[in-house]
């Protein structure tokens, strides 16, 4: 699929595991994003992911890390080096030898920090998906913090969702626009602007969705909301499949033309450190436009 689904401003960190090599994008806020990076622009990347294709603003993206065949061999090794510290660690133990035996168990966490069985000798618990050191008090915390975000939630107006809850229905949304099931994407998405009416990625996929379904007028409409709260990428939409069928509409030419036009007057061409570029076309209040003459 070839549509936007995070927002850069998400605090949640997402996790997504890849079948072979992964590429990690890490957004300006610490999120996390594990996949195939497929494609790159002056504006997005899209990354292949669990949950499918997703594209993200390079405006929020502070990191692309690529994960070599070396790299990939390298942390398989260091879990194997890991399992072989837990063995030792175990073997100390039969032997009475206490103190060498945690020794060999913090060493296997340096190599592999999610190793159980190490974890497990060193005193933690899993809670939450987190490792915590099974102290009493310590270990109930996540439960405590589970339960108090419970009731900060049953303290929310209607309509307002948490960061978590946007999360899931981004990812279920594009699950479902993958499958077709287009009446259910778009109880999700309706969801996601009934608390975030601007959110230019859900206009956007509204846009994308009621064009599959050939209710172009429907297509159009969301197409000027998404544009109208942010979604400048005309590149993207003069090529993503999902709006071929409002593409011959003159109101959809209308709408690519003059957003070209009025986004030449707004782009800060750039060569060298994007991070720079990104500061000063904050500074200047313009977009970044990426020259690919000698810039990577």
């Amino acid at each position: 699929m070839r549509r936007l689904v995070f927002l850069a401003a998400l605090a949640v960190v997402f996790c997504f595991t890849a079948a072979a090599l992964a590429d990690t994008i890490i957004l300006t806020d610490g999120t996390k994003i594990e996949g195939e990076v497929l494609e790159e622009s002056s504006t997005a990347v899209k990354i292949m992911t669990k949950f499918g294709a997703i594209t993200l603003n390079r405006r929020g993206i502070k990191q692309i890390i690529r994960e070599t065949a070396e790299s990939a061999e390298y942390a398989e090794k260091a879990k194997k080096l890991a399992q072989e510290h837990v063995e030792l660690a175990e073997w100390c133990e039969e032997k009475g030898l206490e103190d060498e035996a945690k020794s060999h168990y913090e060493l296997a966490l340096k190599f592999d920090e999610e190793n159980e069985a190490a974890r497990k000798a060193l005193g933690y618990v899993k809670k939450g998906g987190k490792w915590i050191k099974d102290s009493g008090e310590a270990a109930k915390e996540p439960e405590k913090k589970e339960e108090e975000a419970k009731k900060e939630d049953e303290k929310k107006p209607a309509g307002r969702i948490t960061r978590e809850e946007y999360a899931r229905l981004s990812q279920e949304s594009v699950a479902k626009l993958q499958a077709g099931e287009y009446d259910e994407a778009e109880k999700l998405l309706k969801k996601i602007l009934a608390a975030v009416p601007s959110d230019r990625t859900a206009l956007y996929n509204m846009a994308c969705l009621f064009s599959l379904k050939k209710e172009k007028e429907k297509a159009m409409m969301f197409l000027k909301m998404a544009v109208k709260a942010g979604f400048v990428d005309t590149a993207h939409m003069k090529k993503d499949t999902d709006l071929d069928n409002i593409r011959e509409m003159e109101e959809f030419k209308k709408l690519i033309e003059e957003l070209i036009k009025s986004s030449k007057e707004n782009m800060l061409d750039w060569m060298g450190d994007y991070d720079e570029a990104l500061k000063k076309a904050k500074e200047e209040k313009k977009y970044v436009l990426v020259n690919f003459s000698g810039a990577r």
